[in-house]
């Protein structure tokens, strides 16, 4: 083979078609934004074609008359059939360090007869010819790591790159200037991930011709390293030799930094933070085939521990479910509709290996005397557990519930009791219960993923799952092959979730393929079988439903600095925030957020849609110069008003208000919003608690702060702007600053109204390894006013004993009596069950529940209760 067909093998090897070859799987109308074409009859020479909108740029890479490589550019407007461009040639002074000349060299006019074929009349001094020219495919599958396009360094403007992927292959063609500022080209590729640091060879060419034939010599001329940050954003390291004087390895270019994408970006984003959706099933298809390849997330053991909830609605004559929006209920372990309560119990299912699962109980109490009776045991699906339970509307004299459950497993045969597929399945069963106790089946929707969250608003469920895209073929995890989820109604035909129509993408690190996918569905009560669904492949899929919206987050770690062999030298992690329709599940926008929002239950109640705007609250792990040290950072986003995307609005701290929201190496342990008012906790050894303004949304401000012992990770705001902390008491000058000693009741002025933050009240509780669920889970308090002047809080604990350690009393509830009058708590005792002391007990899987004026305790099959206020000293099981 000789050289003039070797470079054009190296061109077919690299460069792809628009439409027909590699298109990025949510490119815009599956349009590439890259195309490089040859001459067949002539190779050695190309035009690249990079669009963005109506407009594109046109590099020549050829040679002149003396046969030296040379490259022109030029910009020109493109018809669906046509591109016209004025060639631009440009000369380099290295004295003053810019361009110093540029003049029109010539001229395309460049016209597509096919998918892969096009004519263009070029026109360099007195030479016109025309051409026919070939697009070449290397692979027609879509990609998802592609970075094809012009790249450029702000701070070395004059010199470029022209990047292109292509299945294994990155193609990049360097522009620069060799030492007498003549513009001169280097190409080379590499066949590996585009997160490869490892630096490639550049090669230079040169043309001879001879009579009637032409041939091209390549050198060595150096070696290109390439390391994508994100679309828009890469780290280069230039190393650009002569290759033809004397001296061959005389450098002409060098140049370490960071590259900026100045066109669009392959996949259609605008900013990194979009997400987008499949430009059709084929390209879903691909993207699919492509995840085979890839690494499963695989999921903590087997078990989906869902999205936790969120904060407080107060239900008819009792205490409702502890929401975190009025008018958005949630669902939690236990659920009551006027006298009757769905609660979880477990139980063990004798198969083979025996198994432990969980149904819901039916259970009818009394709002005037402590009586409660067994109505029917929910039985689920097979080997389903039961997840949460929602109340629903329904006639009067009748009960609805939404009973969500699942068989937690994960599509990975380890998971299953026996070695076999066993692919993940949610069912969402909505029953009615009449006046009789007789329970109906109404319907019931099922899904092949793990169930997350479920949430009621304006007569619909809100339901997220997730799934992985792989399932193990065999229990080793040495083979994958593709899951693909469906859903169905019960005696229905199953249909695939995932379509182009409905499924999106959000950004990944460069390099890796996400292959989670969750999926929010949308089911009106009136009418389930009008399902919608938004799926989106993320690395994670916490739920915050606020007003006039859904929001789903998705994290991704970036890298933010390089060594000179582009390793990664630090990261910064980044939540996307999503924001869809409530209605439709339509998307509206995206935006990125420094941090992580804060973990467990905090991961949804750090978030508020209040006034058109989304306030969120993130752990803020960034110790970069460029950013201000803090233990969290508060985000306003707002939508813009000219396009589908989310914008930063709002940042604090700032470089107008410094003040950082803890300190750097402090924890956020408690986050929550009440109206324009964000309270949070951070701790290390003393517990700072801040209130901060948001009544002006485009500047939020630190209005006070308080420093106590020990922190609150649960707060409640009182009706009468006081603070309700639930946390633990330290010994901030103990060995083990991070050692609770005791629970802790704290009462706080809350900054509210022209008052100071400022203690009021504290109650301590038990020993160093007490329990309170609260803590993490903000279900597991019920509130009830039960007079003008009485405010109660109830909620599981156990205590643990001085001696010996480990030890634990009984179940037991904490009871808080708040007198609005007074501003005071008259009383927090916890008062223990007549269950024995057991150590086993989860009571994570407790609740209370205030009807009329009794306290019920739940707890697996067990009853305990007693009057609310009376002066009992054990809660006496009634069932």
């Amino acid at each position: 083979m000789n050289i003039l067909y070797r470079l054009c093998w190296l061109y077919a090897l690299l460069l792809s078609p628009l439409l027909c070859a590699q298109v990025h799987v949510t490119a815009d109308q599956g349009r590439a934004v890259s195309e490089w074409w040859y001459e067949p009859e002539s190779p050695g020479w190309g035009l690249i074609l990079t669009h963005s909108g109506n407009r594109t740029v046109m590099l020549y890479a050829g040679f002149d008359g003396q046969g030296r490589d040379v490259w022109q550019v030029g910009v020109g407007s493109r018809s669906v059939s046509a591109i016209s461009v004025e060639l631009m040639q440009s000369h380099w002074d290295a004295g003053t360090n810019r361009v110093d000349q540029q003049w029109v060299a010539g001229a395309v006019d460049f016209r597509y007869v096919g998918l892969d074929r096009a004519e263009a009349t070029i026109r360099q001094g007195d030479s016109v010819r025309t051409v026919a020219l070939a697009r070449i495919v290397s692979t027609r599958q879509s990609a998802v790591d592609d970075y094809s396009g012009l790249w450029h360094n702000p701070e070395v403007p004059g010199f470029g790159m022209a990047l292109l992927t292509q299945g294994p292959v990155l193609a990049v063609l360097a522009s620069a200037y060799d030492g007498a500022g003549a513009p001169r080209w280097w190409l080379g590729y590499k066949l590996s991930r585009p997160n490869d640091p490892a630096p490639f060879v550049a090669k230079r060419f040169r043309r001879d011709c001879a009579l009637a034939t032409c041939s091209v010599t390549e050198v060595l001329a150096g070696s290109i390293s390439i390391r994508p940050r994100n679309e828009r954003d890469l780290s280069a390291h230039l190393r650009l030799n002569d290759g033809f004087s004397p001296l061959p390895n005389a450098p002409v270019f060098a140049n370490f930094g960071r590259y900026q994408n100045i066109g669009e970006s392959a996949s259609g984003r605008v900013d990194p933070s979009d997400a987008r959706p499949f430009h059709s099933d084929a390209a879903l298809d691909d993207y699919l085939t492509l995840a085979e390849t890839a690494s499963p997330e695989l999921p903590y053991g087997c078990i989906d521990f869902s999205p936790a909830p969120a904060g407080t609605t107060v239900g008819a004559a009792g205490s409702g479910t502890n929401t975190q929006e009025v008018g958005i209920d949630e669902g939690d372990i236990v659920a009551r509709s006027g006298d009757l309560v769905v609660s979880r119990s477990h139980y063990t299912l004798f198969s083979d290996p025996p198994i432990s699962v969980s149904r819901f109980n039916l259970t009818r109490i009394r709002s005037d005397m402590p009586v409660a009776s067994h109505i029917a045991d929910l039985f689920l699906p097979v080997l389903h557990h039961a997840e949460s339970a929602v109340v629903l509307p329904a006639p009067a004299g009748r009960h609805r519930f939404a009973l969500l459950s699942s068989n937690r497993q994960t599509g990975f045969g380890f998971c299953a009791p026996t070695l076999q597929e066993w692919p993940p399945e949610t069912a969402l069963t909505v029953i009615e219960v009449d006046a009789l106790g007789q329970v109906s089946q109404l319907w019931r929707y099922i899904v092949a993923a793990r169930a997350g969250a479920l949430r009621l608003q304006d007569n619909a469920l809100l339901l997220t799952t997730s799934a992985s895209v792989l399932t193990g073929v065999n229990p080793d995890g040495t083979s994958w092959q593709t899951f693909r989820p469906t859903w169905h109604f019960e005696g229905g035909a199953a249909a695939p979730l995932l379509r182009a129509e409905n499924t999106w993408l959000s950004d990944f690190q460069p390099g890796t393929l996400g292959t989670t996918v969750v999926t929010v569905h949308r089911l009106p009560l009136a009418q389930p079988d009008l399902v919608k669904h938004f799926s989106l492949f993320s690395s994670q899929g916490n739920l915050y439903v606020g007003p006039d919206s859904v929001y789903l987050s998705s994290v991704r770690v970036e890298p933010i600095s390089f060594t000179e062999d582009n390793q990664v030298m630090s990261y910064r992690t980044l939540t996307g925030i999503h924001q869809l329709d409530a209605q439709d599940l339509s998307w509206r926008g995206s935006a990125d957020v420094a941090g992580q929002l804060v973990g467990d239950y905090a991961g949804t109640w750090a978030m508020q849609e209040r006034h058109g705007t989304l306030r969120v609250l993130t752990n803020h792990f960034q110790s970069n110069s460029v950013e201000l040290l803090t233990a969290a950072k508060l985000t306003v986003l707002a939508p813009s008003a000219t396009e589908r995307r989310l914008l930063v609005t709002a940042e604090l701290p700032n470089a107008a208000r410094p003040q950082p929201i803890g300190r750097s190496g402090e924890e956020i342990r408690g986050v929550r919003f009440f109206g324009d008012r964000l309270n949070v906790v951070s701790f290390r050894r003393i517990d700072p608690l801040y209130a901060i303004d948001l009544s002006d949304p485009t500047d939020p401000k630190i209005a006070d702060e308080l420093e106590i012992t020990g922190y609150s990770e649960y707060l409640h705001q009182l009706p009468s702007g006081k603070l309700l902390g639930f946390g633990v008491e330290v010994d901030p000058n103990g060995s083990n600053a991070w050692q609770p000693e005791a629970l802790k009741l704290s009462l706080f002025e809350g900054n509210d109204g022209g008052s100071s933050l400022a203690p009021i009240q504290s109650f301590l509780f038990g020993g160093a390894y007490s329990q309170l669920p609260v803590l993490n889970e903000p279900h597991a308090v019920s509130v009830f006013q039960s007079s003008p002047e009485d405010l109660w809080f109830t909620a599981p604990t156990r205590l643990s004993l001085p001696a010996p350690p480990g030890t634990y009393g009984p179940m037991a509830v904490l009871r808080v009596r708040y007198n609005l009058a007074a501003g005071r708590i008259l009383e927090a005792r916890v008062i223990p069950t007549s269950a024995e002391s057991n150590g086993f007990d989860n009571i994570y899987d407790a609740r209370t529940v205030v009807f009329g004026s009794q306290l019920y305790y739940f707890h697996e099959d067990q009853v305990y209760a007693a009057p609310l206020a009376s002066p009992i000293e054990v809660l006496p099981q009634v069932l």
